[in-house]
Protein backbone atom coordinates (compact mmCIF):
# COMPACT_ATOMS: atom_id res chain seq x y z
CA UNK A 1 0.00 0.00 0.00
CA UNK A 2 2.83 2.29 1.11
CA UNK A 3 4.45 1.89 -2.64
CA UNK A 4 1.03 3.02 -4.18
CA UNK A 5 1.34 6.83 -2.48
CA UNK A 6 4.82 7.83 -4.46
CA UNK A 7 2.77 6.75 -7.82
CA UNK A 8 -0.21 8.30 -6.69
CA UNK A 9 1.70 11.74 -6.21
CA UNK A 10 3.48 11.69 -9.25
CA UNK A 11 -0.02 11.50 -11.34
CA UNK A 12 -1.16 13.93 -9.49
CA UNK A 13 1.62 16.13 -9.78
CA UNK A 14 1.77 15.17 -13.73
CA UNK A 15 -2.22 16.28 -13.84
CA UNK A 16 -1.31 19.44 -12.18
CA UNK A 17 2.03 20.35 -14.19
CA UNK A 18 -0.55 19.31 -17.72
CA UNK A 19 -3.05 22.09 -16.97
CA UNK A 20 -2.55 25.75 -18.30
CA UNK A 21 -0.89 27.64 -15.75
CA UNK A 22 -2.85 30.98 -17.09
CA UNK A 23 -6.99 30.55 -17.20
CA UNK A 24 -7.87 33.73 -19.27
CA UNK A 25 -11.34 33.01 -20.89
CA UNK A 26 -11.32 34.33 -24.55
CA UNK A 27 -15.17 35.37 -24.44
CA UNK A 28 -14.17 38.37 -22.04
CA UNK A 29 -13.77 41.44 -23.38
CA UNK A 30 -10.23 42.87 -25.61
CA UNK A 31 -8.97 45.18 -23.42
CA UNK A 32 -9.36 42.52 -20.30
CA UNK A 33 -7.49 39.52 -21.95
CA UNK A 34 -4.86 42.43 -23.07
CA UNK A 35 -4.33 43.26 -19.43
CA UNK A 36 -3.99 40.22 -18.51
CA UNK A 37 -1.63 39.32 -21.30
CA UNK A 38 0.15 42.21 -20.28
CA UNK A 39 0.57 41.24 -16.61
CA UNK A 40 2.39 37.82 -17.65
CA UNK A 41 4.78 39.16 -20.68
CA UNK A 42 5.27 43.25 -19.63
CA UNK A 43 6.30 45.79 -21.90
CA UNK A 44 10.07 45.27 -22.22
CA UNK A 45 9.98 41.66 -22.32
CA UNK A 46 11.89 39.78 -25.10
CA UNK A 47 10.89 37.67 -28.05
CA UNK A 48 12.27 34.40 -25.98
CA UNK A 49 10.55 35.23 -22.31
CA UNK A 50 7.05 35.46 -25.29
CA UNK A 51 8.21 32.71 -26.78
CA UNK A 52 8.42 30.48 -24.09
CA UNK A 53 5.41 32.38 -22.25
CA UNK A 54 3.01 31.31 -25.07
CA UNK A 55 4.60 27.71 -25.39
CA UNK A 56 4.59 27.03 -21.48
CA UNK A 57 1.69 28.87 -20.06
CA UNK A 58 -0.64 29.04 -22.99
CA UNK A 59 0.52 25.40 -23.95
CA UNK A 60 0.41 26.71 -27.81
CA UNK A 61 3.40 25.93 -30.34
CA UNK A 62 6.18 28.15 -31.04
CA UNK A 63 5.14 31.63 -32.86
CA UNK A 64 7.42 33.01 -35.69
CA UNK A 65 8.63 36.03 -35.35
CA UNK A 66 7.51 37.79 -38.46
CA UNK A 67 9.50 40.86 -39.54
CA UNK A 68 6.57 43.53 -40.34
CA UNK A 69 4.58 45.45 -37.60
CA UNK A 70 1.42 44.15 -36.12
CA UNK A 71 -0.95 44.26 -38.60
CA UNK A 72 -3.96 43.42 -36.76
CA UNK A 73 -7.30 45.55 -36.61
CA UNK A 74 -6.55 47.06 -32.93
CA UNK A 75 -2.79 47.99 -33.89
CA UNK A 76 -3.85 50.35 -36.96
CA UNK A 77 -3.97 53.41 -34.90
CA UNK A 78 -1.27 52.38 -32.55
CA UNK A 79 2.18 54.27 -32.92
CA UNK A 80 3.35 51.12 -30.74
CA UNK A 81 2.97 48.31 -33.72
CA UNK A 82 6.69 48.20 -33.36
CA UNK A 83 8.78 46.58 -36.67
CA UNK A 84 8.41 42.80 -35.64
CA UNK A 85 5.58 40.65 -34.39
CA UNK A 86 4.50 37.43 -33.12
CA UNK A 87 1.17 36.25 -33.57
CA UNK A 88 -1.15 33.54 -32.05
CA UNK A 89 -4.85 32.09 -32.46
CA UNK A 90 -5.62 32.80 -28.53
CA UNK A 91 -8.50 30.82 -28.67
CA UNK A 92 -12.41 30.44 -30.14
CA UNK A 93 -15.45 30.33 -28.78
CA UNK A 94 -19.39 29.98 -29.49
CA UNK A 95 -20.54 34.07 -30.40
CA UNK A 96 -24.15 33.48 -29.26
CA UNK A 97 -25.53 30.31 -28.76
CA UNK A 98 -28.85 30.87 -29.17
CA UNK A 99 -28.08 30.79 -32.47
CA UNK A 100 -28.01 27.40 -32.72
CA UNK A 101 -31.84 26.86 -31.61
CA UNK A 102 -32.41 28.39 -35.18
CA UNK A 103 -33.83 26.33 -38.25
CA UNK A 104 -31.14 25.63 -39.62
CA UNK A 105 -28.74 26.07 -36.55
CA UNK A 106 -26.42 28.88 -37.20
CA UNK A 107 -22.87 28.14 -34.99
CA UNK A 108 -21.08 31.26 -35.31
CA UNK A 109 -17.92 31.15 -33.68
CA UNK A 110 -15.82 34.21 -32.97
CA UNK A 111 -11.64 33.61 -33.42
CA UNK A 112 -9.40 35.60 -30.83
CA UNK A 113 -5.97 36.32 -32.25
CA UNK A 114 -3.14 38.42 -30.08
CA UNK A 115 -0.18 39.83 -31.84
CA UNK A 116 2.73 41.14 -29.47
CA UNK A 117 4.50 44.34 -31.06
CA UNK A 118 8.57 44.47 -30.24
CA UNK A 119 11.03 47.51 -31.06
CA UNK A 120 14.20 46.98 -33.06
CA UNK A 121 16.15 45.31 -29.95
CA UNK A 122 13.32 42.83 -29.58
CA UNK A 123 11.72 44.05 -26.29
CA UNK A 124 8.17 43.78 -26.35
CA UNK A 125 6.25 47.28 -26.79
CA UNK A 126 2.44 46.54 -26.81
CA UNK A 127 0.17 43.73 -27.27
CA UNK A 128 -3.13 43.35 -29.43
CA UNK A 129 -6.07 41.25 -29.53
CA UNK A 130 -8.46 41.21 -32.27
CA UNK A 131 -12.12 39.17 -32.66
CA UNK A 132 -13.88 38.21 -35.36
CA UNK A 133 -16.46 35.84 -37.04
CA UNK A 134 -14.80 33.07 -37.90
Amino acid sequence: MTRAVPFLLLLIATVVSAEPRTTIDPQEHREQIRVQLLKMTPRGSTTAAVREFITRDLKQKAPALENHPAMCEAAQASPNKGVACMRIVFGKYLANPVLLTLSPPMPIEREVDVEWAFDKDGRLLDIFVDKHAD
